[in-house]
């Protein structure tokens, strides 16, 4: 569910394109399967990347009318409420709503700021956490401070300049060819659900992030 709804700007830029009811049904298999999932970081991915890629599309168009406006705010406060009743919790209760992830943050931090600041605790650092007890999960669930303690404020560095060279890419192509709507949706998506499961190096984030990056190194020349 969470590569489903890092992708989603795929999956609506496809559907636009190809308007049938067939698509429309398989469109709606994925959100259906995504939130029936229970999954919050999903869920809220793929809340926000479709307010997203619907609102960017409206601006690149100029095309805004109260109906579409309507049906962002909608997605957007479902999503919300649902997530709310996944957590069982209230709004201001944000540490229960990421799983204690909040908590585990702090402590990764610290730990970095202790010592090997600059070339973090190596890909091992996890396991180091986990067997000291100090937590129960063996990596923070966020690629900034997982990145940060693993390869130290170099790594972060490396990190943040292959995430900028994308965004670069994306913003500053004025290709007719180029889907900027699907790029800018894709790179906000896959950074939030980056930001709430799976680690740096696992399947849920290195996919999304190596076709960022292939995405970023060929994309069209720019054209007037």
């Amino acid at each position: 569910q969470n590569l489903f709804a890092a992708c989603i700007a795929f999956y609506l830029s496809y559907y636009f394109n190809n308007k049938t009811k067939m698509n429309l049904f398989l469109l709606s298999l994925i959100y259906l399967g995504v939130f029936a999932s229970h999954g919050r970081t999903a869920i809220f991915v793929i809340s926000v990347g479709t307010a997203i890629y619907l609102s960017y599309n409206m601006y690149q168009k100029k095309e805004f009318n109260t109906q579409k406006i309507y049906a962002l705010f909608a997605i957007c406060f479902v999503s919300l409420l649902l997530v709310l009743y996944i957590s069982g919790s209230s709004l201001d209760y944000l540490n229960i709503h990421t799983s204690n992830r909040v908590d585990g943050w702090i402590v990764y931090l610290n730990l970095i700021l202790e010592k090997n600041t600059i070339f973090g605790y190596g890909l091992q650092g996890g396991e180091y956490v986990y067997n000291s007890h100090l937590l129960s999960f063996k990596h923070p669930h966020n690629v900034f401070v997982e990145s940060l303690f693993y390869f130290g404020i170099v790594g972060l560095f490396s990190f943040i300049s292959v995430i900028s060279l994308y965004a670069y890419s994306v913003f500053k192509n004025n290709s007719k060819i180029y889907d900027k709507t699907l790029m800018v949706t894709f790179f906000i998506s896959v950074l939030l659900m980056t930001q709430g499961i799976g680690s740096l190096l696992g399947a849920n984030n290195i996919v999304p992030l190596v076709l960022m990056i292939y995405l970023s190194m060929n994309a069209p020349a720019n054209q007037k």
